[in-house]
């Protein structure tokens, strides 16, 4: 009989894998298919939602948080609690 050869060689990018592995003996094990994930998995997409999430809503609630305090302060001095808030937004 002859050699058995199993190879294997991934590139990605800048990035080179290659595996290679010979036997005189046969293979008589039943070698189960190769599993291949690709892409984003469930939990990696939670994290991005959740981090898109906190960037566009943190700046929102913290707009309004200081609205509130405008007008909580517009009792005593109007002009100048609408002042420190348009500072703020613009």
């Amino acid at each position: 009989m002859g050699t058995n050869k199993f190879g294997v060689s991934l590139t990605l990018g800048l990035v080179a894998l290659s595996f290679a592995e010979s036997t005189s003996e046969p293979i008589t094990a039943s070698v189960p298919a190769p599993h291949l994930l690709y892409g984003n998995t469930n939990p990696d997409l939670l994290w991005r939602s959740a981090m898109s999430g906190g960037f566009l809503l943190l700046p929102l609630v913290l707009i309004l948080w200081m609205r509130r305090v405008a007008l909580r302060d517009a009792v005593q001095d109007r002009a100048a609690a609408w002042f420190g808030y348009f500072k703020t937004l613009h």
